[in-house]
């Protein structure tokens, strides 16, 4: 005969407490003494007891499911970007640590067809995080349901919601003053021309640079693309027409910095001897690229279990909590793709 299942009441029987003193040891609240909290959890190792979670549902009134979702409205592709793939993986260990599952969700066409709403309205899901930005009116709904909800990798710098952001003209700071230092005058800046936001950050961080170390901006340096190959070889084709011609690339990210390298590489042109390229990410692909790209570390993966401890606070009904959280940026990774010039 298979043995029944132990539950919270037969604990607390052993442990001589209430149910409702189990439930508070299991979810780690405030509410017992340390001896008693001790005591219980005793009882529940020599048992080897884990609660239903069903149970648990029941009695906290939660469905332990936290959703990140990449609006294609908002961010076209966010599930194939290897930058979220990292802070994906960053959410989902937390979530693992606090008893959550992560859930993977799409909203393709409008919000009151997707399956986000659904598990909105069936009481599914404890909070929402979402992968760069957030339609208005989806925050209004959020909003009007009480669902917590983050936006990461927010580059909105007054948008007015819980967010995890990175100081990125502070990491474009950093690429372009490494590029200073290492002998070169004529740094041209490739943008993200898809993020606008993204795209100020990352030309105030390369102005700031040039500026701090005294060397004047050449307007026909400055170019933006799209992240794709056949964007990006264009913009490469303007900066090699400009009059003064570059010794050194800065590219907003990883990706569109790997796609430049294979532009100059068509063009028969060395990087680094002829054109040092440096970028910001420190994406996987960085590091096998031909050659190895000089990047700067970003948090990816911190970013991400940031953005679940903020939920956390939010569901857990937390007061004082600072809403725009900016993860430090890292160091210049010194690889393959800048020459010292100096």
């Amino acid at each position: 005969m298979q043995k029944e299942r132990m539950t919270i009441h037969d604990i607390a029987k052993l442990a001589g407490v209430s149910a409702s003193a189990v439930s508070i040891v299991l979810n780690d609240r405030p509410g017992v003494s340390d001896a008693t909290r001790s005591h219980i959890k005793k009882i529940i190792r020599s048992n080897n007891y884990t609660p239903n979670l069903n149970s648990r549902k029941l009695i906290l009134n939660k469905s332990f499911n936290i959703f990140i979702v990449a609006d294609h409205r908002a961010g076209e592709g966010a599930f194939d970007d290897m930058f979220y793939n990292s802070a994906i993986m960053g959410a989902l260990s937390r979530c693992g640590e606090v008893g959550y599952n992560l859930v993977l969700c799409d909203i393709l066409q409008e919000y009151a067809s997707s399956t986000l709403k659904q598990a909105v309205d069936q009481h599914n899901v404890d909070g929402v995080i979402f992968l760069q930005n957030i339609r208005a009116e989806v925050a209004e709904e959020l909003t009007r349901a009480a669902m917590p909800f983050v936006v990461l990798d927010s580059h909105k710098q007054k948008s007015g919601y819980p967010c995890i952001c990175c100081d990125y003209a502070d990491a474009s700071a950093k690429a372009v003053s490494y590029l200073i230092k290492t002998g070169h005058k004529q740094i041209a800046f490739i943008g993200n021309s898809s993020v606008h936001e993204f795209y100020i950050s990352t030309f105030n961080g390369y102005m700031g640079a040039l500026e701090k170390h005294g060397i004047p901006c050449c307007p026909s340096l400055a170019t933006s693309a799209e992240v794709n190959f056949e964007s990006i070889n264009q913009a490469i084709g303007r900066l090699l027409k400009s009059e003064i011609k570059p010794d050194a690339i800065f590219c907003a990210a990883d990706l569109m910095a790997i796609f430049a390298m294979q532009s100059l590489a068509m063009r028969g042109i060395s990087i680094p001897e002829q054109i040092s390229v440096c970028a910001v990410d420190n994406i996987l692909p960085s590091q096998l690229s031909v050659p190895p790209l000089t990047t700067v570390d970003i948090a990816k993966n911190r970013m991400g279990t940031e953005a679940v401890d903020m939920l956390m606070d939010m569901i857990e009904g937390k007061n004082d909590i600072n809403f725009r959280r900016c993860i430090p940026t890292g160091e210049v990774l010194v690889r393959n793709t800048v020459i010292n010039r100096s």
